[in-house]
């Protein structure tokens, strides 16, 4: 069986890169809100998504730093100031869509890894997939924890 892989946050797709190179069997879900990142996501072995996901359907507000490796990562938590002196992000709009949506729609019963960096709304994604969660139905969660977090007020 194919392993199937979430890469929530994808960015410009180097997480997903770099699991097609070492399981080139993967079947991969990308997700990337921000239009700029998502234009530079190689599409070619990969389900991408130019959205993020949620508990419901809905428009939001992010701030988008470019998709420069130089440059900090986008989030969704405005309030947060940590780059803005030295990368003045840009406020730009997005869409979420219900994550059980998405699997039913994808006939996904079972996910090997769930990869989630989002900069901040990790907790919000975890709990999209609470019932996947509850009914031991992903294999791993990795995600990323670092100073974005304390803005969101999820520790």
């Amino acid at each position: 069986m194919k392993p199937l892989v979430f890469d929530v946050g994808a960015h410009v797709g180097d997480y997903s890169k770099l699991v097609k190179f070492h399981k080139p069997s993967s079947v991969i879900h990308a997700f990337e809100i921000s239009k700029e990142n998502f234009k530079k996501i190689d599409k070619s072995s990969i389900i991408a998504n130019n959205f993020g996901l949620s508990v419901e359907n809905k428009a939001i507000k992010y701030k988008d730093y470019g998709s420069d490796s130089t440059s900090p990562l986008n989030t969704l938590i405005l309030k947060s100031s940590f780059h803005d002196e030295n990368y003045p992000p840009k406020i730009k709009s997005a869409k979420l869509r219900n994550t059980d949506n998405y699997l039913k729609k994808h006939k996904i019963n079972y996910i090997d890894l769930l990869k989630i960096d989002t900069e901040g709304s990790e907790y919000e994604i975890l709990i999209s997939f609470n019932k996947f969660l509850k009914e031991k139905k992903i294999g791993i969660v990795q995600f990323e924890y670092g100073y974005i977090n304390s803005y969101s007020k999820h520790m």
